[in-house]
């Protein structure tokens, strides 16, 4: 048995050569399809395990699906996240988005928190929920509760997000993102539904959701269905 200094040096050997070490050795997803998908330069398939700070992402029509623990994940095209494991006792799925859409399922609310320009998103209950969240530009989501409600928090707000509502989220909001319209009357979205000292929700039409996600660089539709999920009753 090698000690010390051999072991150092096998550890070292290990990472040179792009083999896994300890801190990679348990996956923390696996990859359900993938069609024009990517783990971090490299295309990548269905049936690939996922590690800590593998980065994803999808070709403007691509797709990807992946479980990780008790949730499943959807990417359409022109999307990326990072996957992370969840450092609280409970063990779950953190998924860092940086563009384009990410739509989840789970039926636990500890299963995924979702992060998005430092905005958090998860299951408001331990119920079967599905959440979709667009990354529109680094102040502005679009976060859409298909199935329950969301949790939203910012910082030290939080808001819940009843199922079947979508809203715009304008994160640190300024004077201009309330200002009335030169003749006094305020645009239908420009007006916020709930308002906090970090961010603004101005409540939209799920299709409006979809349609940004497409024109904003989604590609695919996000209106079709997600993976089922095994292990609840519940489809998307």
């Amino acid at each position: 048995m090698m000690t010390g200094r051999p072991v150092i040096a096998a550890v070292v050997a290990m990472a040179l050569a792009g083999l896994p070490v300890s801190a990679r050795r348990d996956p923390l997803g696996l990859i359900t399809e993938a069609d024009g998908a990517y783990l971090s330069d490299r295309r990548v398939s269905s049936g690939t395990s996922l590690y800590d700070g593998d980065r994803l992402s999808t070709e403007p029509d691509g797709v990807l699906r992946l479980r990780s623990g008790a949730a499943m994940f959807y990417l359409p095209g022109d999307s990326q996240v990072t996957l992370r494991s969840d450092s609280s006792a409970e063990k779950g799925t953190q998924m860092d988005l940086t563009a384009g859409t990410l739509v989840f399922s789970t039926a636990r609310a500890a299963a995924t928190e979702i992060r998005a320009s430092k905005a958090s998103i998860r299951p408001a209950a331990d119920v079967p929920t599905i959440g979709q969240i667009t990354a529109v530009a680094p102040k502005l989501l679009y976060v859409y509760a298909r199935r329950n409600s969301l949790k939203f928090s910012y910082g030290d707000e939080s808001e819940i997000i009843a199922e079947g509502e979508a809203y715009r989220v304008v994160l640190d909001p300024t004077e201009d993102d309330t200002a009335a319209k030169p003749d006094g009357s305020e645009h239908p979205d420009r007006k916020p539904r709930h308002r906090r000292r970090g961010f603004l929700f101005f409540l939209i039409g799920a299709g409006a959701i979809a349609a940004a996600a497409a024109g904003g660089g989604a590609g695919t539709s996000t209106s079709h269905p997600i993976v089922e999920h095994s292990e609840s009753p519940f489809q998307p």
